[in-house]
């Protein structure tokens, strides 16, 4: 067992890890501010810091490293936000409206998640960092799985028998 911290504060809590046992979580600093962090062998609790709020939430992390995570702005407003520890955090831009909020983030860094309009709609988004925003649809519906589709593997699906396979049914 492993003792990843805590960043200054009583709390803190894992959230993802990558395959390369690197840990995404949030802590509670010395300040009572609530924050993102990465964890790592070699560097251990790293801060990630916020958008210009007071404070920051990962969600998932990628192979690569990348924290994906909402972090509240100067205004107080909730963004969407990519984070690494050399880089720090990056906001990821809305459709127009005020809050954005991701749900994945798959090993070539396009995040999934949800974002408002001006309207103030919710509806789905793909960040992608080799492309522009690329909007996907409505929101999944109540107990979908918006960002399902960046899983490497596609679900297994049900065996259907083939036609020349007899089906016996009992009785």
């Amino acid at each position: 067992m492993v003792d990843l911290g805590a960043l200054g504060g009583w709390h803190s809590l894992p959230v993802a890890i990558n395959r390369r046992g690197e840990v995404a979580g949030w802590s509670i600093t010395a300040g009572g501010a609530l924050r993102a962090f990465l964890w790592t062998p070699a560097d251990g609790m790293v801060d990630l810091g916020t958008l210009g709020g007071r404070y920051s939430r990962p969600v998932a992390i990628n192979a690569l490293g990348q924290v994906v995570g909402w972090s509240a702005n100067a205004s107080g407003r909730v963004q969407a936000s990519l984070s690494t520890a050399p880089d720090g955090m990056k906001d990821l831009g809305t459709l127009g409206g005020e809050t954005a909020q991701p749900v994945a983030i798959n090993g070539r860094g396009q995040v999934a998640g949800t974002s408002t309009t001006a309207a103030g709609q919710s509806h789905a988004v793909l960040w992608d960092p080799a492309a522009e925003e690329a909007r996907l649809g409505a929101t999944a519906p109540l107990g979908g799985a918006p960002g399902a589709h960046l899983r490497r593997r596609p679900p297994r699906l049900p065996q259907v028998p083939r036609a020349d396979e007899a089906v016996r049914h009992g009785g």
